[in-house]
């Protein structure tokens, strides 16, 4: 979760979203040479993919404070990710 939010921040790529995004275009097989995804795996994935666009949706809004009250779990999770970052 961190490490999405700091890739959505122009840090490193995180493997989470690495992976997810080529085995959407790849598949599963080609890039973890087996058929199929574990449980842990998919949460994480789709967890960091969750924080990157929340926080590019963010980016987007011209005011934060808006966009939190009409997103409030996607602000406490950011909330959440970025408290995670600088804690290190």
């Amino acid at each position: 979760m961190a490490a999405a939010y700091a890739y959505a921040d122009g840090g490193p790529q995180p493997e989470e979203l690495r992976n997810l995004w080529l085995i959407e275009r790849f598949g599963v097989q080609a890039i973890l040479n087996r058929p199929y995804l574990g449980s842990k795996e998919l949460k994480s994935m789709l967890l960091a993919e969750r924080v990157y666009n929340a926080y590019k949706d963010r980016e987007k809004s011209t005011e934060w404070a808006t966009w939190a009250l009409d997103n409030p779990e996607d602000a406490e999770l950011l909330e959440f990710a970025r408290k995670q970052v600088k804690n290190g």
